[in-house]
């Protein structure tokens, strides 16, 4: 599942908290196989339902049954034992009959037992031994439905670099656990259809193994106090009763989990001047405008649905027209309040967001700096932006921890962003590559022109250090010229001087 910046807006929405980080997660399931006695629906022999069908209209002895079904009066005496035998009907002679010996199945008249109208009306059931597959949520620990919706394996999950969460209590789960009822309705069937069996009981669960729900972790951090919550969503859904569930067993406080950002957070009061801490905007009014924007961003994706729909007929409206450009100006109205604040928090989900307006419209200066360059964070088209600003007359500097040369570092064959950037350092020497300043913490920068500037505790072209835990955005973000220049005059660049593109 791969994780969209856009995705994770629509859910910073929590009053009071801000929307932190945000990550893939596996959410732990065992799929169980068990030895179980189920109770099999079954129709009644032809026989058997015709001899009670006779009987429960008035033909009550063997000759009568015989005469009405048109069958031998042996076929009806084989039937009538076997449905004695299993209590379906009962056997009624009369006192002389009884002593003269005339107790046999030939003799005498019968009548339908409750049992036997029971099965007479719904069948018959019979236990039988079954192997049955089903899923169990290791969080909220009980069997759970999850009908076509897929779940991982621990080796794909770390393909993805997505986040474990381990079951709570550890063990899995026992026979002794397992509601019968819960069971029955979560019965695995490739068919799709529902399982039409009763569970009678459990005998022992044979195989326990684990799988992975895909999911949506998102870390929220109260503005006033610092309290940190962990939500899920599954599809476009907060699961609160996953996150309740969570929180009862430790939650965000689990150890390992939530990293802590004291160290960034600090470095960034350091690093920035009195002044420029002092135009930091408040908090709520960032989460108001925010939200504002998140709205907006919903309502226009609403509109281009709608007019592609639209579009698929043979008449378009321009009615929707001008609904549609009513939405992209309520979205630049939104995001222009935003911007014009002198200095702001970052949020998660806008750093990805900043850097691709950084490579597409940075004209005379783009800087940026990161841990390292990789493939999932830099692939080949954004390269290719680089690139494309170094030929477009910008200066562009990459600085990075790791040093980056002409040793490739994965397999044969593969991409290398590193190294793509080295070979085209070598023949534009607008495109510097440098080291990472030290003295600016773990602190990572992002310049744009003299019209944007952001500083964040996470990298900007790779993974971030602890990619198997949340690591809460510590940031800032401004469009103010005198802020972008201060900002670039502490990281050491020069005043930024205009230059002109040749023909």
């Amino acid at each position: 599942m791969t994780v969209s910046p856009r995705t994770a807006r629509q859910f910073d929405n929590r009053d009071g908290f801000d929307l932190v980080d945000y990550a893939e997660v596996g959410l732990p399931i065992f799929r169980l196989t068990i030895e179980a006695v189920t109770l099999a629906r079954q129709e009644l022999p032809t026989t058997h339902e015709f001899v009670l069908r006779a009987i429960g209209i008035g033909e009550d002895t063997v000759g009568g049954i015989a005469d009405l079904l048109g069958l031998e009066s042996r076929v009806v005496v084989d039937a009538l034992s076997h449905l004695a035998y299993d209590g379906s009907v009962n056997q009624v002679t009369d006192a002389a009959e009884s002593e003269a010996g005339h107790d046999d199945v030939a003799a005498g008249y019968f009548e339908v037992t409750d049992l036997g109208s029971e099965r007479l009306a719904n069948g018959e059931h019979v236990p039988q031994e079954t192997t049955l597959v089903f899923d169990f949520d290791g969080i909220r620990r009980r069997p759970v439905k999850l009908g076509t919706e897929s779940v991982l394996r621990p080796k794909e999950l770390a393909q993805n670099n997505a986040i474990q969460l381990r079951p709570y209590p550890a063990d899995p789960p026992q026979a002794s656990d397992l509601d019968l009822k819960d069971v029955s309705q979560t019965i695995r069937r490739r068919s799709g259809k529902d399982y039409d069996r009763s569970v009678l009981a459990i005998r022992r669960i044979t195989r326990r193994d684990p799988f992975f729900r895909s999911a949506l972790g998102l870390v929220y951090r109260h503005r006033e106090t610092g309290e940190v919550q962990l939500g899920f969503a599954i599809g476009d859904q907060i699961a609160e009763d996953y996150e309740i569930e969570f929180a009862r067993h430790g939650g965000a406080k689990k150890p390992g989990l939530v990293s802590s950002v004291k160290a960034p957070a600090s470095a960034l009061r350091l690093l920035l001047s009195p002044e420029a801490l002092t135009s930091m905007a408040d908090p709520e009014l960032v989460s108001q405008l925010r939200r504002q924007v998140n709205l907006a961003i919903q309502a226009r994706t609403h509109q281009a649905a709608e007019l592609e729909r639209l579009r698929q007929r043979p008449k378009l409206k321009t009615s929707h027209d001008e609904d549609f450009s009513a939405s992209d100006a309520l979205l630049d109205s939104a995001r222009t309040q935003l911007d014009n604040l002198p200095l702001r928090p970052l949020a998660c989900y806008e750093q990805w967001e900043l850097l691709n307006e950084a490579l597409d419209g940075a004209n005379e200066r783009l800087y940026i700096s990161s841990a390292d360059v990789d493939p999932h964070f830099a692939p080949r088209f954004v390269i290719s932006r680089i690139r494309e600003r170094v030929k477009g007359g910008a200066t562009v500097q990459i600085d990075t921890t790791a040093t980056l040369n002409a040793t490739p570092r994965g397999e044969v064959g593969s991409f290398e962003p590193g190294l793509e950037l080295w070979l085209t350092a070598q023949q534009q020497p607008q495109l510097s590559l440098g080291m990472r300043q030290e003295g600016i913490g773990d602190l990572f920068v992002l310049i744009k022109d003299r019209d944007l500037a952001v500083i964040s505790n996470r990298p900007f072209l790779c993974a971030r250090d602890k990619p198997l835990s949340f690591v809460p955005t510590i940031g800032v973000v401004t469009r103010n010229r005198d802020r972008v220049d201060e900002i670039a005059g502490l990281i050491g660049l020069e005043p930024l001087v205009p230059q002109k593109v040749s023909n």
